[in-house]
């Protein structure tokens, strides 16, 4: 019986390919920390795969929650880019994490569905599942379009 959950999603395309390593910048990102390997991304949907390793587990050998988290909010954030200016970077400002179960063998997949793009706020939800289909987690999350170049107000002193 195939799982609707983890079924193999089409080859991801050279363009999102090439968005996701542009992401990266050939920086020791924290997708690289967390092993994360792209597998689909369009502008409504993003999945990626993050293989169980000791680097990102607990001591009782499942994943660790901030590893799932962060398999999370990374393809969130890769599929908000989609839908942020051209010269912005979607910066997370609130999410929702649910962990409702854990493995400790095999890989978790993440899948990004788009639940609302507009000028100011993106909001994706994202699931995530191990080999089985079982849900892990689940994290709806917020982002803002950011862009580092933007002139800030000064800070005001406190007295």
């Amino acid at each position: 019986m195939t799982n609707k959950n983890i079924e193999e999603p089409p080859k991801p395309s050279e363009e999102f390919l090439a968005r996701w390593y542009s992401t990266l910048g050939g920086q020791d990102d924290i997708a690289i920390t967390l092993g994360l390997q792209p597998r689909f991304g369009d502008p409504t949907e993003v999945r990626l795969v993050m293989p169980l390793t000791p680097a990102i587990s607990q001591p009782g050998g499942l994943f660790s929650a901030p590893a799932l988290f962060g398999l999370a909010d990374i393809s969130g954030s890769t599929l908000a880019q989609y839908h942020a200016p051209a010269d912005t970077f979607p910066l997370a400002v609130h999410a929702s994490v649910h962990i409702v179960a854990n493995t400790a063998a095999g890989s978790a997949t993440s899948v990004s569905r788009l639940v609302k793009a507009g000028r100011r706020l993106i909001v994706t939800s994202t699931d995530v599942f191990d080999d089985t289909g079982r849900l892990l987690t689940k994290v709806d999350a917020t982002f803002v379009p950011s862009n580092a170049d933007r002139p800030r107000l000064p800070r005001r002193q406190l007295t």
